[in-house]
């Protein structure tokens, strides 16, 4: 990742502690009571251009030609809701895509947690927190390189058909679902905010004792 890469390079990288995002898994691995239809594809996030949701509406339209009974769940509102609801109607989606609008996170965790995918398009991302969401809930993701990597199935963005053919592999092969969702487990967890916060802690810890010890010497 950029951050990773920058901290290697420095040559004051052993003064440098990297962190991830702090993430509340037991909260969000609560969310087990699922509402929603197994055969979802869902999105929740800003409906934002930046957020790629027309570019998984037309990969979504793309899927649907082999995949007829596939639906689409999209959770959350913003600035482009007029733009998608258009490119819904244009693209003969109306019976496939339910636009549920902006709700609190606890609702939505328990949609996602029963979805058969959990996507992320983004053109723009700093993190990703959908991926780290969807990883505590052991829903497989796919998103675009932009996101954090949680061992989730990546596509180039600005691509419908990238995007629709990563969509199709997990469709089409139980055992990669399974295998991403166990992945993306296993790389999640060291985003835990209690592991992060014991391991700032700890770091705060040893410098102020290396600063106090210091301060002895001179």
């Amino acid at each position: 990742s950029p951050r990773s890469d920058l901290v290697e390079r420095a040559s004051w990288q052993k003064k440098v502690l990297l962190l991830g995002n702090p993430i509340d898994i037991e909260r969000i691995s609560s969310s087990q009571v699922g509402l929603g239809d197994k055969s979802s594809i869902a999105y929740v996030g800003r409906l934002d251009a930046l957020k790629g949701v027309l570019t998984l509406l037309q990969a979504f339209h793309s899927l649907k030609r082999k995949h007829p009974n596939l639906t689409l769940l999209i959770v959350g509102d913003g600035p482009v809701r007029t733009s998608v609801e258009e490119t819904i109607s244009k693209l003969d989606l109306g019976d496939s895509v339910s636009l549920t609008g902006q709700m609190p996170r606890d609702k939505a965790l328990q949609l996602m947690v029963n979805q058969r995918i959990i996507v992320l398009p983004t053109l723009f991302e700093t993190f990703g927190l959908t991926v780290a969401e969807a990883a505590c809930l052991g829903v497989p993701c796919v998103s675009s390189r932009y996101c954090v990597d949680l061992g989730q199935i990546k596509f180039e963005p600005y691509s419908a058909t990238a995007l629709a053919d990563r969509l199709l592999q997990v469709i089409e092969d139980q055992q990669l679902a399974a295998s991403t969702a166990a992945r993306q487990w296993e790389l999640v967890k060291a985003l835990d905010e209690k592991l992060v916060l014991e391991t700032l802690a700890q770091h705060i810890d040893r410098t102020v004792n290396q600063t106090s010890e210091f301060s002895r010497v001179r």
